[in-house]
């Protein structure tokens, strides 16, 4: 390969990389948009925030910032979007709480939190049964996939931002039934713009990615903004 061919793929996949970083910037912004058209639609009363949705994505998504640490290696473009948001949900819930919008728990948001708390367990159980000298049956085969796992095939916090990709999802749930339930009302509008929000990450990811394990970052975007988000918006489609 020529020296100017070399030059020419390395100025390429320069450009690339920048605007990669790029976009992963413009989705900050995107979504501090978001979530200022659902604090408008919850002000207009177009939205009512689900209590159990709310508070436990915004836990999530500081474990989500901390976890994700391990993939942003110190880079300021990938740590933008999770920093963010992750400010964003403790102002919608604080806002929510003060201005008296959430709406009253029932049965199903109990449910899906306690769901949340499991999925968390299942995952830190080896940590408890270590700390702690509590054993389970129940979770014996889980220790061993830990013990295996742990710092050697797969790094503990890619595993962890794997087990908080799903809590984020299952977050989606009250809010879901609620509104299918009829005991809450959801305007589609924020919800497309969050969508639109992740979507520019996503490809901010795609573009800027170096190596294989950047792949797997792409699963905030895509599970908890694209799939939960979107789910919202298939729902309030269906609805309309």
């Amino acid at each position: 390969m020529s020296a100017v061919s070399q030059s020419s793929m390395s100025e390429e996949k320069s450009f690339r990389r920048k605007l990669g970083e790029f976009f992963q910037f413009m989705s900050s912004l995107v979504m501090i948009g978001a979530f200022s058209t659902y604090v408008y639609q919850a002000t207009q009363g177009d939205s009512t925030p689900n209590p159990a949705t709310w508070t436990i994505s915004f836990v999530t998504a500081l474990f989500n910032y901390f976890t994700f640490q391990v993939f942003a290696e110190g880079k300021w473009y990938k740590k933008i979007t999770p920093l963010v948001v992750t400010i964003l949900f403790g102002v919608v819930v604080v806002y929510s709480a003060v201005a008296n919008k959430f709406t009253a728990l029932t049965v199903y948001d109990w449910i899906c939190a306690a769901l949340c708390v499991l999925v968390a367990l299942f995952w830190y159980w080896p940590v408890i049964e270590r700390r702690f000298g509590v054993h389970s049956r129940f979770f014996t085969f889980w220790t061993e996939i830990h013990k295996q796992w742990w710092g050697f095939v797969i790094d503990k916090a890619v595993i962890t931002f794997a087990f908080v990709q799903l809590i984020f999802f299952l977050a989606f749930l009250p809010t879901i039934i609620g509104v299918l339930n009829g005991n809450a009302i959801e305007g589609i509008t924020a919800w497309i713009i969050a969508v639109a929000g992740y979507g520019v990450l996503l490809l901010g990811q795609i573009l800027a990615h170096e190596k294989r394990q950047d792949i797997l970052e792409m699963f905030y975007p895509v599970v908890n903004g694209i799939m939960g988000n979107g789910s919202i918006v298939l729902m309030c489609l269906l609805m309309s």
